[in-house]
């Protein structure tokens, strides 16, 4: 064995033992077996995995987009995307709810507004100096206003929910036999709570009987429940019996000739303290000195009475719903920015990191380029 210019071999003072050494030098030495290729090879191979995870984060924009990235944190963000989803159908909920009130209130308004007209001609037909042909001509009036009502209070449909009025079933044009307007519950949080939206039943009103309150007894000021000339008339007849409901007998409303004076009267007096109609203003005729309890007797004022609680009703609820509405949104906004926490990734420090991985790529490359090379350097020993 040659030993250096010292007199000794090159390996000495190291811990190598002799063949060790002789293998060191071999694989330095061999075509077969590069090791500087490998090492550099392993080094590009580690770079390449971190350059693509960096660059699906920053495509992605999130730090955990899958289970292999962090399956824990992963399991934690799909459970809060679902809560996010919640959120959103609760919001589609109380939005659809928002819409039956909004129509419904934009029908009260009409109603509210409409009313007005309306009390302005019954002052009209309370004159009892009207001709005939006059009290004709403004009972023809009045009736097309009351059937606007009906209009109104029927049209106050969104998504085939009426809050106002409810279903009339197979009576047509009748003025009878109404069902109830049923109240809508609506999902209010991702737990399945829910809130109510009120009916406001201005088609029967308060009593919920057909032909007591509500539009159906307002109505009985110019159609009649009773198809004889006395009901048709309005001076006489069961019609003027408050308590009497709608027409049992299968007839429908019979229009009336005329409102007369007494009648107007009667519908324009205000209701007693209680709120309720007054019993003793009608009178079936001139030469009554006491007054009957008719379904004439406050009948305005009670239905207006009915339509600004309504109003009322529509705005509280409303305003519960805009409440929720706006507490559905704070909670989605506060659950986005820690889902974000989670699982979004900081741009600004994968964006250095990209950079400093490319580098480290083309440095690698370089590396395993010039470790490629080594066994041709073999070649010059056989020149």
């Amino acid at each position: 064995m040659r030993c250096g210019p010292t007199g000794k071999t090159p390996w000495a003072g190291t811990s190598l033992t002799n063949p060790e050494r002789i293998s060191v030098m071999s694989l330095q030495n061999s075509i077969n077996t590069n090791v500087g290729a490998m090492v550099a090879l392993k080094n590009l191979s580690a770079i390449g995995r971190d350059l693509s995870s960096v660059q699906n984060r920053v495509s992605t924009g999130l730090r955990i987009s899958s289970a292999k990235d962090d399956a824990s944190a992963f399991s934690v963000a799909q459970g809060i995307r679902g809560q996010l989803k919640g959120y959103e159908a609760v919001k589609s909920s109380l939005a659809g709810s928002k819409g039956i009130i909004s129509v419904a209130s934009t029908a009260a308004t009409s109603v509210s507004s409409l009313m007005g007209d309306i009390r302005s001609k019954l002052s009209q037909l309370a004159d009892e100096s009207l001709s005939g042909d006059q009290r004709e001509i403004y009972t023809g009036d009045l009736r097309a206003q009351v059937d606007q009502l009906r209009s109104f209070l029927e049209g106050a449909e969104y998504n085939g929910r009426n809050i106002l009025a409810g279903d009339q079933g197979t009576n047509g044009d009748d003025y009878s036999n109404y069902g109830a307007a049923q109240s809508v519950s609506t999902i209010k949080d991702i737990n399945g709570g829910s809130l109510t939206i009120r009916s406001n039943d201005l088609m029967l009103g308060s009593s919920g009987t057909s032909g007591t309150t509500g539009f159906v007894a307002f109505a009985r000021i110019v159609y009649s429940t009773d198809n004889t000339n006395g009901g048709a008339t309005g001076q006489v007849g069961n019609d003027t019996v408050a308590t009497n409901g709608a027409d049992t007998t299968g007839n429908s409303f019979t229009a009336r000739s005329v409102v007369n004076a007494r009648m107007a009267q009667a519908a324009l007096a205000d209701v007693q303290a209680d709120g309720t109609r007054q019993t003793d203003v009608f009178f079936d005729s001139d030469t009554d000195t006491t007054g009957g309890d008719s379904v004439f007797n406050s009948s305005f004022a009670l239905f207006e009475r009915e339509v600004s609680q309504a109003l009322g009703n529509l705005g509280a609820d409303n305003r519960s719903i805009e409440f929720q509405v706006e507490f559905t949104e704070a909670i989605e906004d506060a659950t986005k920015e820690g889902l974000g926490q989670l699982v979004d990734a900081d741009l600004a420090r994968e964006s250095a990191r990209l950079q400093s991985l490319q580098t480290k790529q083309q440095l690698a490359i370089q590396s395993l380029a010039i470790a490629n090379q080594q066994p041709t350097t073999m070649l010059a020993l056989f020149g």
